[in-house]
């Protein structure tokens, strides 16, 4: 099987607003977004092993993004303001991925779900978007006779992302120099139990128990003035360290409903 999608976005805002975003006006516009194009498309193939009454989807995945943006017209002489190669937002964003879709029941009652998927992008508009990612989800689950329901999860994401870099600005004459790449790694996991056990015809009792690690790394740049006051004036770019922060999260909930007739449920969680 196959799909496409296409979207169109235009920005219809008042442009340009004399004194306030002006692209003929020194230091007025940062960036501004006037049509955002997207082109997705991929193509899926769905197989049925016998083998643990499994189900396989092996699929491929396209997106083209096209942003028309508008900057400060610095090609006026003695005009300032942000140009592209002084921004980390890009106009083009072009990405595949690949992945595979699992689904298992090797025993009555249990299903094992599993999903891993690899992006790749040649271009990135933002330096949010990977350009390489490792993705996996993990899911078991346990449904018995007795209304008793088990389950448990594993995700793992990594995001990388080294695309976009800022070029400094010299003068005498104007012109570009060197450039300083920002470098993004991002990790993200999370893993939790859950279980829901009746307690009798009318009564029901829940539990669960899960973790996320969100473990974020990226370059701290500063510049010796502001971007909005070359080309005219010369403007560097330094790396000054490399920032990070590690966060972990744990997350117990207990929960209970009681159905005491027809019209009345009192529920409770901790």
């Amino acid at each position: 099987e196959g799909f496409i999608k296409y979207y169109n976005r235009d920005n219809d805002s008042d442009f340009p607003v004399v004194g306030l975003i002006d692209p003929a006006a020194g230091e007025k516009l940062g960036v501004r977004i006037d049509e955002i194009k997207s082109l997705n498309y991929g193509l899926a193939a769905t197989f049925h092993p016998a083998t643990l009454k499994s189900t396989v989807a092996v699929g491929w995945k396209r997106e083209d993004k096209d942003r028309d943006l508008t900057w400060t017209a610095v090609l006026v002489p003695g005009l300032n303001g942000i140009q592209p190669q002084r921004s980390l937002y890009r106009e083009k964003t072009e990405s595949d991925e690949v992945y595979v879709k699992l689904v298992s029941r090797p025993m009555p009652g249990v299903i094992f779900r599993l999903t891993p998927s690899y992006v790749r992008a040649d271009k990135t508009g933002l330096v949010t978007e990977p350009e390489k990612a490792v993705n996996v989800k993990a899911k078991l689950s346990y449904a018995a006779t007795s209304g008793m329901l088990v389950n448990g999860y594993y995700d793992y994401k990594k995001k990388e992302n080294a695309n976009n870099t800022y070029t400094e600005g010299l003068t005498a004459p104007v012109r570009d120099g060197a450039a300083t790449r920002q470098d993004v790694d991002k990790i993200q996991q999370a893993a939790g139990v859950s279980l829901n056990m009746p307690m009798g015809e009318w009564i029901n009792t829940s539990a669960s128990l899960s973790w996320m690690q969100d473990d974020f790394e990226t370059y701290y740049l500063s510049s010796n003035r502001r971007r909005f006051e070359a080309p005219n004036n010369a403007i560097a770019f330094l790396v000054r360290d490399r920032s990070n922060y590690d966060v972990d999260t744990y997350v117990l909930t207990l929960g209970g409903d009681w159905q005491v007739s027809d019209a009345l449920r009192y529920n409770g969680s901790y």
